[in-house]
């Protein structure tokens, strides 16, 4: 790899922001807590730091093309996996209304990484119900997908929300409170239904809007 081995990196989180990227998924309709700097003690989020050079050199070589740093929106292991989400150039439509595009590169261990999605949009839409979502999705929403793992194991992987709070809610109703996550965050969830994560966020001015989940946003190849 050129730096420390992948499998160092089973337990800190790993994340580049671009500061212009930010994505989706449903958030929670009661009232939200204050905006928080930190995650709730017990939460199992590790907040993200910048990313190892080396492992975008790894990515590259893997991936057979220069990976620049800016483009990364978030690095980051989930268990004995190392996941790296990268912008791409968005579809025509979706580019025309604001949105952008990411895919993700999974290695377990010291393997080489493979493109487990090709295309997730983010920035794109917004729940009909959330009046929010609409004022502020021109300056960004933020960036959120969820990979499960062949075992089961689910994570939730947040970007590009700047100095917003993160919530994420699964099905059964468990509350993961990330606080202000600006270089992204990474957190297991304990759930059987994945598609029913829903994501909220807070600005500082106390408004909150939900992050929708787009279509294939939950990556289990």
């Amino acid at each position: 790899m050129g730096g420390e081995p992948l499998t160092t990196w089973a337990t800190v989180v790993v994340a580049a922001a671009l500061a212009v990227l930010p994505a989706g998924c449903g958030g929670e309709e009661s009232s939200p807590p204050p905006p928080s700097s930190a995650p709730a003690a017990g939460s199992g989020l590790s907040p993200g730091i910048p990313l190892d050079p080396a492992l975008a050199q790894k990515l590259g070589a893997d991936a057979g093309a220069q990976i620049d740093l800016k483009h990364v929106i978030v690095a980051a292991p989930a268990g004995d996996e190392t996941i790296v989400v990268v912008a791409r150039e968005a579809s025509e439509q979706e580019r025309a209304n604001g949105g952008r595009a990411a895919s993700m590169w999974i290695a377990k261990g010291d393997i080489a990484f493979r493109r487990a999605a090709d295309y997730l949009s983010y920035d794109l839409t917004c729940r009909v119900d959330d009046p929010v979502c609409p004022e502020v999705r021109k300056g960004g929403l933020g960036f959120a997908a969820l990979r499960q793992q062949a075992a089961g194991r689910v994570f939730a992987v947040v970007a590009a929300t700047r100095d917003r709070s993160v919530e994420v809610t699964t099905a059964e109703g468990k509350v993961h409170r990330l606080g202000v996550v600006p270089n992204g965050a990474i957190v297991e969830l304990s759930t059987a239904q994945p598609y029913q994560t829903r994501v909220r966020v807070t600005m500082t001015d106390g408004r909150t809007y939900s992050l929708h989940l787009p279509p294939f946003a939950v990556v289990t190849s």
